[in-house]
Order: structure tokens, then C-alpha cells, then sequence
């Protein structure tokens, strides 16, 4: 009995563990602050740090083809969704796309 009462215990504390290094890593490897993923979140509800990854891939690929990429940390909320109404269909974005880009500018960048 107090075998499995011990094997218990060990094995939740390493599921924890486990599960606490996950999320950890996942901020880590896209690069984006728990805190940039919990405004971006906050904004568009149930997106993935990987999706913002994503978003940022296409924002700066699609957005850079033609000319620099805007400065949207200085852009309010206001502004940037009136700038890439504006351009988000010269950069070919179908809808998917369309979420993640402005999920990673709006979320991310702009304050």
C-alpha cells in the first residue's frame, strides 16, 4: 500500500514537472515572453504561441516583399487595423493567414 501510495506521488510530481518544462520551452523556442503571450491571448482568445510564431513568419515575409516592415510598436490599435486593412489583400492572405498576421501584429507588437 505505501508502494503505491509512493509511485503515486512520484509519478504525478513528474507529470507536473513535465508539464510546467512544456509551456516553459514553448515560450522559449518562439521567442515571445509568457507576458507577450498572455496580451496576445487576452486579444485573440485561444491563440498559440506557435500560431504567433506563424504570424510573425508571414508578417515579416509577405510584408517585406514589397516595403519595410511598418513600425507597429508605435501604432495604436486604431491605426494598425486601418493600415492593414489597407494592405492585407496586396500581401495575398487568405483567411488563415489573415488571423495569425494580425494576431501576431495586434497581439505582439502594437501596445
Amino acid at each position: 500500500m505505501k508502494r503505491t501510495l509512493v509511485l503515486s506521488l512520484m509519478a504525478a510530481l513528474i507529470g507536473f514537472a513535465c508539464g510546467v518544462k512544456k509551456s516553459t520551452t514553448a515560450s522559449v523556442s518562439t521567442g515571445f515572453s509568457a507576458e507577450q503571450i498572455k496580451q496576445a491571448e487576452t486579444r485573440f482568445p485561444g491563440v498559440s504561441s506557435a500560431e504567433l510564431a506563424e504570424g510573425k513568419k508571414l508578417y515579416e515575409s509577405r510584408c517585406s516583399s514589397c516595403h519595410e516592415l511598418p513600425h507597429a510598436e508605435k501604432m495604436s490599435q486604431s491605426r494598425w487595423a486601418h493600415e492593414y486593412a489597407s494592405m492585407k489583400g496586396k500581401a495575398q492572405l487568405n483567411f488563415a493567414e489573415d488571423r495569425l498576421v494580425n494576431a501576431y501584429v495586434s497581439g505582439i507588437l502594437v501596445p
